[in-house]
């Protein structure tokens, strides 16, 4: 015997959105399941929120959009927050600007600096003086000799102090002037020179000069010049120094030593003391020739 089923459905009977509605068949336990999706629309306000983090390099925009769902009867299920998220990036360009030395058509005096170089935390190298640097370019500037003067407050002292050899690096904006000095049994001098100056990208002035015997004192003294002295780098570059005042080797750190000073400031002051003596010689000699014939008028009365 073939069994029968048979299937009942209640009209009457709503299924709510996402419910169950169940066949059962008269003898057997079969159950049929279907699921009703309804679906949602966006029917409440809509609310726009932006939100900016700013960071050295990046700037980062949220947009977040809130609304209400609701479903096809119009009552309200749940929110749909929608996120946004933008990423911009800033770029910032950095513009370096190359400060250039400034040449001069006259020579003027330059700025005495005071320069140290250190071993450690204590200063082996002293050097006060003034630095110069000429230029010798004809085909470039109108007049044929163009002054630099290094700028105290612009310069960097750096170097190192050895046993037997000391040197003075000066480096400023555009250049470096570069101080070697040897120590030679009892005493040390100024063996090497070397300069450098950079006006534009296309002028550059450079030279070196070695085996020199400059500034030369006993070990243990400080050098002294105030009278100017030159030094012929290159057919282009000269360097000139004034006021000098050093000691490369054997310095306490605080104080220089016994002064040596050059012999050229002897020579200058040769000339001045004699436009002093001559004169006052000669005042001297008037005086002492109208008192002399003020006493032979006095014996010839008698």
């Amino acid at each position: 015997m073939t069994p029968q089923t048979t299937t009942s459905v209640n009209p009457d009977t709503s299924s709510a959105p996402g419910s169950s509605t169940t066949l059962s068949p008269g003898g057997s336990s079969t159950s049929i399941t279907h699921r009703t999706m309804t679906p949602q629309t966006i029917a409440g306000p809509t609310t726009l929120r932006i939100t900016t983090q700013m960071t050295p390099s990046t700037k980062q925009t949220s947009l977040t959009t809130s609304g209400t769902a609701t479903s096809a009867k119009g009552k309200s299920t749940r929110a749909l927050p929608t996120s946004v998220t933008h990423h911009v990036t800033a770029t910032t360009s950095s513009t370096k600007t190359t400060v250039r030395p400034t040449l001069a058509p006259q020579p003027s005096a330059p700025q005495t600096g005071n320069y140290l170089v250190y071993n450690g935390s204590r200063a082996c190298l002293r050097a006060e003086m003034g630095v110069q640097l000429l230029i010798q370019d004809k085909k470039t500037y109108f007049t044929s000799q163009m002054y630099f003067n290094l700028d105290p407050n612009g310069t960097q002292a750096s170097g190192h102090c050895g046993p037997q050899r000391s040197n003075l690096l000066l480096t400023f904006p555009g250049g470096f002037v570069n101080l070697t000095f040897a120590k030679v049994k009892q005493s040390y001098h100024l063996e090497t020179v070397e300069a450098s100056l950079t006006v534009s990208s296309m002028n550059n002035y450079s030279g070196l000069k070695d085996g020199l015997t400059m500034f030369e004192t006993k070990a243990g003294y400080s050098f002294k010049c105030v009278s100017e002295q030159s030094v012929n780098l290159s057919s282009s570059l000269q360097l000139h120094t004034t006021d000098v005042h050093l000691q490369a080797f054997d310095f306490d750190g605080e104080h220089f030593g016994n002064v040596n000073e050059c012999t050229s400031d002897y020579a200058i002051m040769v000339p001045v003391i004699v436009l002093i003596v001559i004169p006052l010689c000669i005042v001297i000699l008037v005086f002492c020739g109208i008192r002399l014939r003020k006493k032979s008028m006095g014996y010839q009365r008698i």
